[in-house]
């Protein structure tokens, strides 16, 4: 799959470069870095790096590159495509090793490519492609997804997402005749936006995540259920019915901006029994808040910013209790502060 997405987007972008140029325009775009970085103590042990784990020290430099292009046919179609290369300098196996030439590597990655329409005052948006839900703190990633954006008028905007966090894949497993299926792991979600007046929006969510068996979900960013290291790691998990409900408020009084962010996460999970204290299953009772504000001074801005979410006190093991109090992260979401809290030391300089 991965390679005809490459020959498709080769070809695109041939039959661009052919086509005359009153067929649709070409956009092209792009970034490129290179940086050097130290650090230590990012275990996450909160030792500042006295105990660190294998990949807690490290001294690197790598390299990347990407190409941003979009086929724009009309004012209401276009076709967007993402590609990045990344090297890290060295590193056995990437083109960033000695004769990167003939490394054989496979460091060519699709990171977008998606169909972007309208038809009429409804935007629909098809294919792999940027994901950011309650700021991120649930999903900020790219995934395969349709995002469907009906307009009421200027100040409501009631956007339907689908996104296909996990594919189980085709057929029945030897053990149980399962269908693979089964393992699917999808989101849903309604994602409104209402423009109260020009300088404050209010964005409520509902979101579910849906999995008849998550025991499979092991990929990277799908695992938060079958990683040991994480926090809310619950080994045997399979049927999943996690929501969530939120509200975003983004405000502007003068030279002040503003805003807060409030999760709610709720459902059940299926676990065995046996290892769960007699429980059958988990409940999820995670939140999360954030507020933040900032000031325009002209040449300067100063901007602050608090979060909180919820975890699993000492003594409150979902196993005895039955509850899931540690906030869920569905998606990819980082804080270089965590790490720098819990003793962490991190420098760069790019290029």
């Amino acid at each position: 799959m991965k390679k005809l997405s490459v020959l498709l987007g080769v070809v695109i972008m041939v039959l661009a470069l052919t086509m005359p140029a009153a067929a649709f325009e070409n956009e092209f775009g792009g970034y490129w870095r290179t940086r050097a970085y130290t650090q230590y103590g990012f275990s996450g042990t909160g030792d500042g790096g006295k105990y660190p784990l294998v990949n807690g020290n490290q001294n690197t430099i790598d390299t990347r590159t990407r190409i941003f292009y979009t086929a724009k046919f009309s004012e209401n179609l276009k076709f967007v495509n993402h590609f990045e290369v990344n090297a890290t300098w060295g590193q056995n196996g990437g083109y960033g090793q000695m004769s990167s030439d003939n490394s054989g590597a496979d460091t060519f990655r699709v990171a977008r490519s998606y169909v972007d329409f309208k038809l009429g005052q409804q935007r629909f948006v098809v294919g792999v492609q940027d994901f950011t839900l309650a700021r991120g703190y649930l999903y900020d990633d790219n995934a395969a997804g349709v995002k469907a954006i009906f307009k009421v008028n200027d100040a409501i905007y009631l956007p339907l997402i689908y996104m296909k966090n996990y594919e189980g894949g085709a057929g029945y497993t030897a053990k149980g005749g399962q269908s693979y299926s089964n393992f699917d792991m999808t989101t849903w979600v309604f994602y409104p936006t209402i423009f109260l007046n020009k300088d404050n929006t209010l964005k409520p969510h509902v979101a579910y995540l849906y999995s008849e068996n998550a025991s499979l979900a092991t990929a990277r960013n799908t695992n938060m259920f079958n990683d040991p290291t994480s926090a809310t790691y619950l080994p045997g998990a399979t049927k999943v019915d996690l929501w969530t409900a939120g509200l975003e408020y983004d405000g502007k009084i003068d030279i002040f901006d503003l805003g807060a962010t409030a999760v709610f996460q709720f459902g059940n999970i299926d676990v065995p029994a046996a290892v769960y204290g007699g429980h059958d299953s988990v409940t999820p009772k995670g939140m999360l808040f954030d507020i933040f504000g900032g000031v325009n001074l002209g040449p300067a801005n100063v901007h602050g910013k608090f979060i909180w979410a919820s975890g699993n006190k000492h003594g409150e093991d979902p196993a005895v209790s039955g509850d899931l109090k540690g906030f869920i992260t569905p998606g990819k979401k980082r804080y270089m502060g965590s790490y720098l809290l819990l003793g962490g030391t991190h420098g760069r300089w790019h290029l």
